[in-house]
């Protein structure tokens, strides 16, 4: 979409924001750099979506963040900086496939940016993929 308004103007049409089923919504640019081709399915494995607002981004840490996330190859299922309606980047947002959500917390923990106090926030949900690249994966009627 061109503006945050017509992305939120999208979102207010979803049946469940209609049947007013969201706690809460909210729309932000994504800026991913990161996307993997398709979902792991199976292995013990549950997807997780990090969503991180940083405090400050520090200097010459951000190849050592891209390196760290690459590591994690093919459980790392999309990240991107996350933007406000004034094109600053605010956060991050990040699917990892996990075990559970203490490995999900040692994965951030590791991190280069964690490690130098550039995260403010960070929020850890489990997630169920249902659509992905264009097609359901799962139908939940």
């Amino acid at each position: 979409y061109e503006n945050s308004d017509e992305a939120n103007q999208f979102a207010r049409q979803d049946p469940y924001d209609k049947a007013d089923i969201r706690q809460t919504m909210q729309v932000q640019q994504w800026d991913r750099w990161h996307w993997s081709n398709k979902p792991i399915v199976g292995g013990g494995l549950e997807p997780y979506v990090i969503y991180i607002t940083f405090a400050a981004i520090k200097s010459g840490l951000r190849s050592q963040h891209e390196e760290y996330l690459r590591s994690l190859n093919e459980r790392l299922q999309a990240a991107g900086v996350v933007r406000d309606d004034k094109q600053q980047v605010i956060g991050e947002l990040s699917i990892i496939y996990a075990t559970n959500k203490e490995e999900v917390e040692r994965f951030i923990k590791n991190d280069p940016y964690q490690q130098s106090d550039a995260y403010q926030l960070t929020q850890i949900t489990r997630w169920r993929c249902r659509w992905w690249e264009g097609r359901f994966l799962l139908r939940v009627e």
